[in-house]
C-alpha cells in the first residue's frame, strides 16, 4: 500500500478543519434563523480550553467568548456571521428561556443525573421530549417550549434532583456540532434535532413540580429591609405576622412564612418556638377588626379549595401515625414533605381573590389523577 506524504496529509487535515469551520458557522447561523438566541462559546484544543486561563480553565468549551455573555446572546445573523467569522471554531452556545422560547433538562450521569431523571419521570411520568441533544460527555439536553409562567434557572438540585439542571433565563446549552472537552462532539438524537422539529410542551405534572417547587424555595416578604438584629426581632417578626393576618393568612401558613423571614433575616435567628408563640398570640387578634368567626371562616375555606384543588376533596391526603403527610398518585401512596405541603397552602392562600393574586395552580398531586 503507498504511503500517505507529509504533505497530503496536511492537506487533508486543512481541509476537514475548513469542512469543521463552515458546519459550525451553518449551523450557528441555522440556529439564529429559527429565533434561538446564539452566544459563541470558547472552544477546546488538545484537551485544552481557548480562553486566557488555558489548562487551568474549570469549564473548558462551555463559556461564553462574548463581551457580554449570556445577556449579549443574539438571533440577529448578521451578528452571529460576524462572531464565526472572527472565531471560526467557537463551540455554539444557546441562551435558554424566554430570549428563545425554550428551557431545558440538562442530565449530567457524573453526577447522579442518569437515575434523577429514572426516578423523576417514575414519579411525574414520561417525557415525551422531541428535540433531544447528546453531549461529548455521555450527557443529553431534553430541551422544551418555554412554559407561561416565569421559570428560575437550577443548577443545584433544588427542583429535580442531583445531576438533573434546570436551564431557562440566565442559561445556555451548548449545542451540536460543538465539541466537549473530551474531544467528541456534541450530537443530536437521530430524528431529534431543534433544526429539524419544533420543541414540544412540557408534560403538565413536569410543569406543574417545576412551580410548586419554586414556589416553596421561594421567600414571601412585605419588606424589603435588611437583616433584624437582637434586640428587635420580636417586634418586627410580630408586625410582618399582623400584616399577613390582616390579609387573612391562616396560623399554618403563617408560620411557615415567619419561619423563612426569621432565618432569612434574623441575625440570629429566634428559636422556632418563639417563632410559633409569635404566631399563636397574633392569631388571636381581630382581622381588620373581624372576630375569631371570620379568621375561622377563611380558614376552612382555604383548606376546602387546597383538598378540592389539590388532594380529590380530601380523599387523596391523609396524615400517618408515622408523622407524615401521605398523597394518592393515581396508583400508590407517596410520602410528601411538609415544607412541600406548607407551599401549596400559601399559594392557595395567595390566589384568594380579596388577595388579588392569580387563580391557584393546580399541584402534583391532583395532576397524577386527572
Amino acid at each position: 500500500m503507498k504511503k500517505i506524504s507529509g504533505s497530503t496529509r496536511t492537506m487533508i487535515s486543512r481541509s476537514l478543519q475548513d469542512d469543521k469551520r463552515a458546519s459550525l458557522k451553518n449551523a450557528a447561523v441555522s440556529y439564529a434563523k429559527k429565533g434561538f438566541a446564539v452566544v459563541p462559546m470558547h472552544t477546546v484544543k488538545n484537551g485544552v480550553c481557548t480562553c486566557h486561563k488555558g489548562k487551568a480553565c474549570k469549564n473548558p468549551g462551555k463559556h461564553p467568548a462574548n463581551m457580554n455573555g449570556v445577556k449579549g446572546a443574539s438571533a440577529r445573523v448578521s451578528q452571529v456571521c460576524e462572531w464565526w467569522d472572527a472565531n471560526p471554531l467557537a463551540n455554539i452556545g444557546i441562551a435558554t428561556g424566554s430570549v428563545s422560547g425554550i428551557i431545558a433538562l440538562d442530565v449530567d450521569p457524573r453526577n447522579g443525573g442518569d437515575e434523577t431523571l429514572r426516578s423523576n419521570i417514575q414519579s411525574l411520568g414520561r417525557l415525551n421530549c422531541s428535540t433531544i441533544s447528546r453531549t461529548g460527555g455521555a450527557g443529553s439536553h431534553y430541551i422544551f417550549r418555554m412554559p407561561k409562567f416565569d421559570v428560575r434557572k437550577d443548577s443545584g438540585g433544588k427542583v429535580f434532583g442531583p445531576g438533573l439542571d434546570l436551564m431557562s433565563d440566565g442559561a445556555i446549552i451548548i449545542a451540536p456540532p460543538s465539541v466537549h472537552a473530551c474531544g467528541r462532539m456534541y450530537t443530536w438524537k437521530a430524528g431529534a434535532s431543534l433544526l429539524a422539529k419544533s420543541p414540544t410542551r412540557l408534560p403538565k405534572r413536569w410543569r406543574v413540580h417545576i412551580r410548586s417547587m419554586q414556589a416553596v424555595a421561594k421567600p414571601l416578604s412585605t419588606s424589603t429591609s435588611d437583616e433584624i438584629v437582637t434586640g428587635s426581632r420580636n417586634d418586627a417578626l410580630t408586625r410582618l405576622a399582623g400584616a399577613w393576618q390582616n390579609t387573612g393568612m391562616p396560623p399554618d401558613a403563617m408560620l411557615a412564612a415567619l419561619l423563612v423571614e426569621n432565618k432569612r433575616r434574623c441575625k440570629p435567628p429566634l428559636d422556632e418556638s418563639e417563632v410559633a408563640k409569635i404566631v399563636k398570640s397574633v392569631s388571636k387578634m381581630p382581622v381588620n377588626g373581624r372576630g375569631a368567626a371570620s379568621k375561622g371562616d377563611l380558614a376552612e375555606r382555604v383548606m376546602r379549595l387546597l383538598l378540592d384543588q389539590d388532594f380529590g376533596g380530601g380523599d387523596h391526603l391523609i396524615y400517618s401515625t408515622d408523622g407524615r403527610f401521605w398523597m394518592f398518585n393515581g396508583r400508590h401512596w407517596d410520602a410528601i414533605q411538609e415544607s412541600w405541603l406548607r407551599g401549596r397552602v400559601l399559594s392557595t392562600v395567595q390566589g384568594l381573590p380579596e388577595r388579588g393574586g392569580p387563580p391557584p395552580q393546580p399541584s402534583l398531586a391532583r395532576s397524577q389523577h386527572c
